[in-house]
């Protein structure tokens, strides 16, 4: 029985770690964007293949570690989107 209860409470804390974890991690930008960027999680971005409607063209790579990036739509109907690391001013 002390297993049974071991292994749920573990199983909770796991879970419980896993769904908050995220939130925790994400801090303050320590920059900002230049005009006509916006700023977006780094990790909503990972990979140049989240959609298939569009192009990520840049490095969405953030580089400065603090969870964000610099974004901005460009071309005829925003087919690409151009990113940068936000940068301290």
């Amino acid at each position: 029985m002390a297993k049974i209860i071991r292994a749920v409470l573990l199983g909770s804390l796991i879970v419980l770690f896993m769904a908050f974890s995220p939130a925790l991690a994400l801090s303050d930008p320590v920059g900002g964007c230049p005009d006509g960027f916006r700023l977006h999680t780094a990790t909503h971005h990972g990979g140049n293949n989240h959609h298939s409607d569009h192009r990520h063209v840049g490095v969405d790579t953030d580089h400065n570690e603090d969870g964000w990036i610099c974004g901005k739509h460009v071309g005829a109907s925003d087919p690409n989107h151009v990113h940068i690391d936000n940068n301290p001013r």
